[in-house]
């Protein structure tokens, strides 16, 4: 009998690439099955594609249940028609001001799905060069009246009158790879026609850019299924310079783990076979969600591993380098420091943060050992440790 997670990969191969659904893929779901694949779909955003397929192959589903699919189904067409009226007026604010900019992510490859409504997002990624930092978020708040929401290492973050929530991307020295990329990525940038401020990054580069996206998520606990559906589609649509490809990700330190995304993109949206490695990701991946489990998550922090801070003092007590990521005044005045711990162990108490942290107690003491050793050796083999 399929999984859920086997369930999904099913319908949202069928509803982009029209691969058709395994022969024993059930004509009817029960309420509890189809509620199930619901809230899996829902964790991995790609239950308006399952809602779709279910539809189109008559997979007959509880009526209470039909109707919280088609409310996903028809979310994502209007999400995506207010995306790219928010992106039409961005362009023409950064037309006005002359600045160039890059589309990032599922602003780009939106057009090259079926249907655009078919490539959802959380929010609009764009990339200014750092010098035009400053004049982009003025023209942003001044010309398209979005509200400035914080300052991030290596981004900015806007919502729009309408609630949609645009991250300004630039290169900083101190960002992680994928930050690092951005240095580079305006050499191989051009204008998407004559005189325009619009840039398109060639696709080899482009290609690069997801993969870091991936790799920085699959190390921090799992990135999803749907990056994998990109890169399947990629393969498919978009033709590339492969000896160009392996040159930028081997820059990167990512040939074995875009090899094996690939391979595994292929087994899940194509006819490609496991090997021993992409048997070992699916594992890790489709127990997690878009933004990895919190037993990956801890795993990766008992391995060592982990990029991210280690233990329960994290929960407690943030280093300088970090909490002044979250609040950039400290910056300026790092004495406020002690007084920004507590606002922190007030939003701990008060907002649900308690909550995750006892969580995160509990399912360390859970996590075996076996498990640990697993997940080391998985980014080891992938070369990501």
């Amino acid at each position: 009998m399929l999984s859920k997670k086997e369930m999904i990969i099913s319908l949202v191969g069928n509803a982009v690439f029209s691969i058709p659904l395994p022969d024993d893929f059930p004509k009817e779901l029960t309420s509890e099955a189809a509620s199930q694949l619901l809230r899996s779909a829902k964790e991995q955003d790609l239950a308006h594609l399952v809602a779709f397929s279910l539809k189109n192959n008559k997979i007959s589903v509880p009526i209470e249940i039909e109707t919280g699919f088609q409310k996903q189904l028809l979310a994502s067409v209007y999400r995506t028609e207010r995306f790219r009226h928010e992106l039409k007026g961005l362009a023409r604010v950064f037309q006005d001001a002359k600045i160039p900019y890059i589309p990032l992510k599922g602003s780009v490859l939106r057009a090259y799905y079926p249907e655009p409504w078919m490539r959802t997002s959380s929010d609009i990624d764009l990339l200014v060069q750092e010098e035009d930092l400053e004049r982009a978020g003025r023209a942003i708040i001044e010309e398209a009246t979005y509200t400035a929401h914080g300052r991030w290492k290596g981004e900015r973050s806007y919502f729009s009158p309408g609630g949609i929530h645009l991250e300004l991307h630039f290169y900083d020295e101190e960002d992680d790879e994928e930050g690092a990329a951005f240095r580079d990525i305006w050499n191989y940038a051009k204008p998407v026609e004559e005189n325009s401020f619009c840039m398109q990054v060639e696709w080899e580069f482009f290609y690069l850019h997801h993969v870091l996206h991936m790799a920085k998520h699959f190390s921090h606990g799992g990135c999803g299924i749907r990056p994998f559906l990109d890169l399947a589609l990629m393969k498919e649509k978009i033709p590339m310079d492969s000896e160009k490809k392996s040159e930028y990700l081997s820059s990167f330190g990512l040939s074995d783990f875009a090899d094996a995304a690939e391979r595994l993109s292929s087994v899940w949206f194509g006819n490609g076979e496991h090997t021993e490695v992409t048997a070992r990701m699916e594992k890790y991946l489709l127990g997690a969600g878009i933004f990895g489990s919190i037993q990956n998550q801890i795993a990766l922090e008992k391995s060592g591993k982990s990029k991210r801070m280690k233990g329960f003092l994290s929960h407690i007590w943030l280093p300088f380098d970090v909490i002044k990521l979250q609040y950039p005044v400290l910056m300026q005045r790092k004495w406020l420091l002690p007084f920004f711990q507590m606002r922190r162990w007030f939003k701990l108490v008060f907002c649900g943060g308690l909550k995750r942290s006892l969580r995160h107690i509990r399912e360390n003491q859970k996590i075996s050992d076996e498990k640990v050793k697993s997940v080391a050796r998985l980014l080891e083999d992938l070369k990501l440790s």
